[in-house]
């Protein structure tokens, strides 16, 4: 089963697109609870969309 992806661009917590070290990314996700699961959500899905597709291709 293929889910959807999302059409509509989310919001982009600025902090959280660069690599760090430096623990203040937690309270950036925290304080952006929805847009952080949405995020999740949706690498989640082209997750499972790729591991699909590549079990469907080893048969």
């Amino acid at each position: 089963m293929v889910l959807p992806l999302l059409s509509s661009p989310l919001p982009t917590i600025n902090a959280l697109k660069q690599p760090t070290s430096d623990a203040s990314w937690v309270e950036q996700a925290i304080a952006n609870l929805d847009i952080t699961l949405l995020d999740h959500s949706h690498c989640e899905r082209k997750g499972v969309n790729s591991d699909c597709t590549g079990i469907t291709r080893t048969l």
